[in-house]
């Protein structure tokens, strides 16, 4: 979830705003902010994953497909639920499809993510939508 971090954003500013909308499985859409408690409709815990834009570089949208479907193939193959997601600035102003993922243990994510050169995840509990930091790898992202 890369929004452009400028001199009044910092990264942390930026993931905090985020709000992550995830498509249910009857269409309905929820959204989720950092610290608001989740809907009943979700079943807790879960995380918010994508591949686009490693390390806050944008790429072209076909890399970033290609690579947001080998992450979800993973999930797959390591017998994950997963529901379609966005993650976007409060205003519209940027979005990146994004992943609900049940059944992967936070932890998990976290690595999972910086794999994939991610600065960051989203866990959600009954607290609320929290954001996780992860580590890039020292080769950093990978490439396409």
């Amino acid at each position: 979830m890369t929004r452009p971090v400028d001199d009044q954003h910092s990264q942390r500013d930026v993931y905090g705003q985020t709000v992550v909308d995830v498509t249910l499985g009857d269409g309905r859409t929820v959204s989720l902010r950092v610290g608001e408690r989740p809907p009943p409709e979700l079943e807790l815990p879960f995380v918010v994953l994508t591949a686009w834009n490693p390390a806050s570089r944008v790429r072209a949208a076909w890399v970033n497909a290609v690579d947001q479907a080998l992450l979800e193939g993973i999930l797959k193959t390591q017998g994950c639920d997963t529901l379609s997601a966005v993650g976007r600035a409060p205003d519209g102003s940027w979005s990146e499809p994004s992943v609900a993922v049940w059944g992967l243990a936070a932890d998990d994510a976290v690595a999972l993510g910086g794999d994939f050169g991610q600065h960051a995840i989203f866990a959600v509990a009954e607290a609320g939508l929290q954001v996780l930091w992860c580590p890039v790898p020292e080769d950093g992202p990978p490439t396409p």
